[in-house]
């Protein structure tokens, strides 16, 4: 098993500025002595061997047409490849795995069909399934017209993650040129924190992607709805329920599908900046490494406290009270100090946060603050992040309507003291029944 560091590159042009998402910075992990080290990201590189003194590619390596993605993303992230074997050793302390889709070595005087083939052993799948189970994340990117064109076995393990790459390529209809056949262009993009001020992305070798369970899975990433598919299997097309990019979830990791590697390649001469695919590229690792710190349950949960500054003494008193009972708590003046910026750490905040507790008053409920905080809040827990909203009613308000449907703790007519032991005792309540849910 053979794995190897790179070093960082320059910049790729403004893209090497620091990626945001929901306005976050990129999530940068904290070791137990507090010094901050980069999220590692893998790139399989075992199962891709074309030749590509044959195709007249740069060849599909970190350090070939995959360089792009270290250009934009150096200045964040620790670049790691694997170039045996995918097992237990090799995924050991990575944060996202990349796995492109296995692809054969094709050699002179052989076509597609006749070349060697390179699939995922069995072994190797059962350690990227238990490396996702327990908190990895994974991102997929498929080579167009998947396991039928490449003979590989990508899907075998999409599967278990509820997706299935088609063998499908899309074809955009108003290409004017030849070359253009093969790069639609796409507007079809559900909102959601990675695809944040994505208005616009062009589908270089795009096929398309069959959702079989909608409870752990979502298109993120459509083709436009007159879009036309090149469709080897005949398999029914509908542009509203065949995505280009999924986001799927099992057990405590998460795993973006993308129907195309092109799309990470430098090979597609296309300008990426004009349709904003490479400020995807950067919001996808992003997403999947901005996660909470310690797995679920492992440790006292943490909770993100809102508050509008006349409500500061409470908020402060609910802090203290909750940082005695050894919980981890996330409150403005513990975290933000000088030359911080206060967007980014509170968006930071909150997204590493299990309970975001809410205080309610007359000045709260009129603070454009306190809502867009709520706001980003319910993106992650939009997003599948496991996150509780707790609202505290301090004294008679007008509660905001997307606050209504959820049970307050109500402390207009009693002792702080006693309204804090509530809160707490909701706290502890919520996170018993977690655990008895994730051991069944």
């Amino acid at each position: 098993m053979e794995k190897e560091t790179y070093e960082a590159i320059k910049p790729f042009g403004k893209w090497a500025a620091a990626s945001h998402i929901c306005g976050t910075l990129f999530a940068i992990k904290k070791t137990r002595t507090g010094m901050k080290q980069k999220p590692i990201i893998c790139f399989d590189e075992g199962h891709r061997q074309e030749d590509w003194k044959i195709t007249g590619y740069k060849p599909h390596t970190l350090n070939g047409s995959f360089s792009i993605v270290k250009s934009i993303l150096h200045f964040n992230y620790k670049f790691e490849v694997c170039q045996q074997s995918i097992n237990s050793t090799a995924l050991n302390d990575v944060d996202v795995f990349v796995l492109p889709s296995p692809v054969g070595k094709l050699l002179p005087n052989r076509t597609w069909e006749e070349a060697p083939r390179t699939k995922l052993e069995n072994s190797e799948i059962n350690s990227i399934i238990e490396f996702v189970k327990n908190g990895g994340n994974l991102l997929i990117l498929n080579h167009r017209f998947s396991d039928e064109f490449t003979k590989s076995n990508i899907n075998d393990l999409t599967e278990n993650f509820s997706f299935k790459f088609r063998p499908t390529t899309l074809i955009n209809k108003n290409a004017k040129r030849q070359e253009e056949l093969l790069f639609p262009i796409t507007t079809n993009i559900i909102d959601h924190p990675i695809t944040n001020d994505i208005d616009k992305l062009v589908l270089t070798y795009s096929g398309t992607i069959d959702i079989l369970n909608k409870n752990n899975c979502h298109g993120i990433v459509f083709p436009e709805k007159d879009s036309i598919e090149i469709n080897t299997s005949q398999t029914q097309f509908r542009a509203d329920k065949n995505p280009v990019v999924v986001l799927s979830y099992f057990g405590l990791g998460k795993i973006i599908g993308c129907s195309s590697d092109a799309w990470f390649s430098e090979n597609s001469n296309i300008n990426y900046r004009e349709f904003k695919n490479l400020a995807f590229i950067e919001k996808i690792f992003s997403f999947l490494t901005l996660s909470r710190e310690d797995k679920p349950y492992s440790k006292t949960p943490r909770i993100f406290i809102s508050h509008q500054n006349a409500d500061k003494d409470t908020a402060r008193l609910i802090a203290n009270s909750l940082k005695k009972e050894n919980f981890r708590v996330w409150f403005d003046e513990f975290e933000i100090v000088v030359g911080d910026s206060i967007i980014e750490s509170v968006e930071e905040g909150i997204g590493k946060s299990d309970f975001f507790l809410i205080l309610l008053s007359k000045s709260a409920t009129q603070s454009k603050w306190v809502r867009k905080e709520y706001e980003v809040a319910n993106s992650f827990i939009l997003s599948g992040e496991k996150m509780k909203v707790l609202p505290v009613l301090l004294e008679e308000c007008d509660i905001p309507s997307f606050l209504r449907p959820i049970a307050y703790a109500d402390l207009r007519n009693i002792n702080i003291e006693e309204g804090i032991e509530s809160i707490m005792g909701s706290i502890k309540t919520h996170v018993k029944r977690d655990k008895e849910n994730n051991s069944k």
